[in-house]
């Protein structure tokens, strides 16, 4: 398995306004119970979940804590929870889902104490992908957060899941980033069109 290189907020790219306001609840210690995350693909959405994971359960101040990022960043940390949608059981081609039991096993698990940092982190990536009795079944854990748990739901859109549930998060929006290499080809190509119109 390839080793996966630790991600801090510093490290997360073209997202000042997302990084900046998560950085602010860290240094005032007022982490919400859930966030979400909402932005394009390509926005670094996931990533910085998992910088914010990493910042969240192994601090600087923390002995090891670049060992503990490495677990982070390789999703292997016990208190690190990545839940993505995947085919029925029964039919492995079917569509990508997250499910009910998913979110049950998340409400079992974020019931339990912690096994090594101070709270437990659970990234719902692509939680848009819910079946449409899952986002109901997950209000509950929205409402009554577990103590020492911190919810990010990773969304395209805002109207990806109902109101009901992003009501219980704070929502930090990311901004499409600019690709140079495609920001250079458009550029090339209006130029290509102004000669063919000249």
């Amino acid at each position: 398995m390839a080793r996966e290189t630790p991600v801090s907020l510093g490290g997360v790219a073209d997202q000042p306004r997302a990084v900046d306001l998560l950085r602010r609840a860290l240094a005032s210690d007022r982490v919400a119970h859930a966030y979400a995350f909402v932005g394009p693909t390509g926005a670094g959405r996931t990533t910085t979940a998992l910088a914010f994971a990493g910042e969240l359960l192994a601090p600087d101040h923390v002995a090891d804590h670049a060992r503990l990022r490495e677990l982070v960043a390789a999703r292997q940390h016990p208190d690190l929870h990545v839940i993505v949608p995947t085919p029925p059981a029964r039919n492995p081609k079917g569509p990508p889902a997250i499910r009910i039991d998913d979110l049950r096993r998340l409400e079992h698990e974020a019931g339990l104490k912690p096994v090594m940092a101070p709270r437990k982190v659970f990234v719902l990536d692509d939680a848009h992908r819910m079946t449409a009795d899952a986002p109901e079944a997950f209000l509950k854990t929205l409402e009554e957060p577990p103590d020492r748990t911190v919810l990010i739901l990773v969304l395209p859109r805002v109207r990806a899941l109902p109101a009901t549930v992003l009501s219980r998060c704070q929502i930090v929006r990311f901004a499409a980033r600019r690709h140079d290499a495609l920001a250079g080809e458009m550029d090339a190509a209006l130029s290509l069109l102004d000669e063919v119109r000249a």
